[in-house]
């Protein structure tokens, strides 16, 4: 009865796990001067004798010589897994049309989306940088790959997925704070995002056990972030943080800011004494209508998902998060980060 020591099963290809149990045998026996053939070894482990004879010519460390005390026997050499493994790769290589994703560019993609947590735009700029003159596929060749799953990537397991594009919902009929300046008497340097210094603010809030939250801005231009960490939600402490904002020079030339309607934003005119200019509101319930400060507050839900608590937070650590959003490559800005963008529209100043 065969001993199916490799489960080989026929038709099937030889796995490395395979030719490594198949060397550790055949090794041992060569080593050991006991006399076999390739056909008995084959008949042994439940092989074909031509797929053992392929194989061990495969990864044979050398030549079959005559056996000096009987010469109808061959003495041969020892088998080597890796040498075989690594011809076998070199000839897959060869067949079919080359994939454009390299083995490196999968590895490096993974590594930046589910270690590092960005997208998969961010992860081909990085990609670009790590492999200067490589041909980097775009980013719907990416995704392909992602529905397929061959890149160590999975559907679900990036920030966001192409999906059916939702729909707007209708304005509230709710009552709105008579007195208060709207997003129609905004300037039009706010409304086209034409300058920089008009913007849009909002709160993350911490979980329902827990207290205080992040005080956000992001400029309507160059989309950078600024992160303040509040110690409570209240008009008191968005005042401060607005000031600690200033204070090292996180936002300056503030032309207008829009928010909503929160409890923490009741008084612009507290707000206004900071920055020194206007602040307008968006219609209540409507708070897409500030959507850059929102679709930026799910970047910060990457590194905090719902439910943490912002007390448990320091300092230090908001503003590190600050930077590695601001440091994320933007398909709007032409793959520019919000840094980057500052930067070059200083240089053209």
């Amino acid at each position: 009865m065969r001993n199916y020591i490799t489960q080989h099963v026929p038709g099937k290809h030889l796995t490395f796990e395979q030719r490594q149990i198949l060397a550790a045998d055949w090794n041992k026996i060569i080593n050991s001067g006991c006399r076999i053939t390739l056909r008995q070894f084959a008949a042994k482990h439940g092989l074909r004798y031509e797929t053992w004879r392929r194989e061990y010519l495969r990864g044979a460390t050398g030549f079959a010589i005559a056996d000096p005390k009987d010469r109808r026997r061959r003495k041969y050499c020892e088998y080597d897994p890796f040498v075989a493994q690594d011809k076998i790769n070199e000839n897959n290589e060869n067949k079919g049309t080359k994939m454009l994703v390299t083995n490196k560019m999968a590895f490096l993609f993974k590594k930046h989306v589910l270690e590092e947590k960005l997208s998969p735009y961010d992860a081909i700029c990085h990609i670009k940088k790590e492999m200067p003159g490589q041909r980097i596929p775009c980013l719907s060749t990416w995704y392909k790959h992602i529905n397929v799953g061959d890149v160590g990537v999975r559907y679900g397991q990036t920030p966001y997925h192409p999906k059916k594009k939702p729909k707007r919902p209708k304005a509230h009929p709710a009552m709105t704070v008579p007195g208060r300046l709207m997003l129609n008497d905004r300037p039009a340097g706010a409304q086209k995002r034409s300058r920089f210094g008009h913007y849009e603010m909002d709160t993350i809030v911490s979980s329902t056990s827990g207290r205080g939250g992040l005080l956000v801005l992001i400029d309507r231009k160059s989309r950078r972030y600024v992160i303040e960490l509040l110690a409570h939600v209240t008009q008191d402490d968005v005042v401060a943080a607005l000031k600690r904002m200033i204070a090292r020079k996180a936002i300056s030339n503030v032309i207008s800011i829009t928010t909503d309607n929160g409890c923490e934003f009741l008084d612009p005119d507290k707000i206004k004494s900071v920055v020194g200019c206007n602040v307008y509101y968006t219609r209540a319930y409507a708070s897409w209508e500030k959507g850059s400060v929102e679709n930026c507050n799910k970047l910060v839900r990457r590194w905090y998902p719902k439910g943490t608590d912002f007390a448990k937070c320091t300092t230090a650590e908001i503003h590190h998060l600050e930077k590695i959003i601001n440091s994320i490559h933007r398909k709007l800005l032409d793959g520019k980060t919000a840094y980057e963008y500052d930067t070059a529209y200083n240089k053209a100043a």
